[in-house]
């Protein structure tokens, strides 16, 4: 009698925490499933935080991958280490498309969106029904994230002026600690070096350009089935321009008055 019990007891006891295990593995892959990044075919999917689908149908996927990212200073020795996915998107000489989605640690927050130096026409522009802080700048040559060392270093000694014009969509999202970043660029074929005054009979570049930036990708819902997203190792890419210039200074929470 007693050993029946105690069998009982051994089965009950067995059955439970199979049970337990069989729920903690679904409740893992549940959060594995529910928060994914990468590519599915040509298109960026973020399925959480926030979920939406970026496709660039014109453009040639290039690369779509996490990337090792830490914004220097912060007060934080080493800086502050973010959770990036890059996906990019482009020929070496044609449009580019650059989509940076971060993730700062607990405990901090982005601040306001940036505006980056001698930017125009700085609105508000809704696409997919989001809303993106949007401005038009040129890059510096030699800061380049998406030229080649070599083009860099040419740029640096004034061998050649090899410009681009950019037009960045950037949101910040989940109580801030979210940020995506837009970036449609192309080469400038004229010699163009500053926005705000622009040669005689180019009027409409930055209208057109601009218009062309909006065209060149759509925003919707993730329309994800139950296949493991894809990683795509990145061109060079050079990360170490992706910085506070790039992405904005962040803030710890503890010392935010207003949180």
């Amino acid at each position: 009698m007693y050993q029946c019990k105690h069998k009982t007891r051994h089965l009950r006891t067995k059955t439970i925490f199979f049970l337990l295990l069989s729920c903690l593995v679904l409740i893992i892959s549940g959060c594995l499933r529910g928060e994914q990044r990468g590519v599915s075919g040509q298109n960026y999917i973020s399925t959480a935080r926030p979920p939406l689908e970026i496709s660039a149908p014109s453009l040639q996927l290039l690369g779509s991958s996490p990337a090792n990212i830490k914004l220097p200073g912060m007060g934080m020795i080493g800086g502050v280490p973010l959770r990036t996915h890059i996906t990019y998107y482009g020929s070496k000489d044609g449009p580019k498309l650059l989509i940076a989605h971060a993730e700062l640690p607990s405990g901090w927050i982005w601040d306001a969106n940036p505006w980056q130096s001698f930017s125009v026409n700085k609105i508000e522009e809704g696409i997919g029904g989001i809303n993106f802080a949007a401005q038009t700048f040129l890059t510096i040559p030699y800061k380049n994230p998406l030229a080649t060392d070599a083009e860099s270093q040419m740029a640096k000694e004034q061998k050649t002026n090899d410009r681009w014009i950019v037009r960045n969509f950037s949101r910040r999202f989940n109580n801030d600690r979210h940020k995506i970043i837009i970036e449609y660029r192309e080469k400038l074929s004229s010699d163009i070096d500053n926005l705000n005054a622009m040669p005689y009979g180019s009027a409409n570049l930055l209208s057109e350009f601009e218009n062309r930036a909006r065209k060149a990708f759509t925003i919707t819902a993730p329309t994800l089935n139950d296949a493991k997203l894809q990683q795509i190792p990145l061109p060079d890419i050079r990360l170490r321009y992706l910085d506070e210039h790039f992405f904005g200074s962040a803030t710890p929470i503890n010392t935010w008055p207003y949180r």
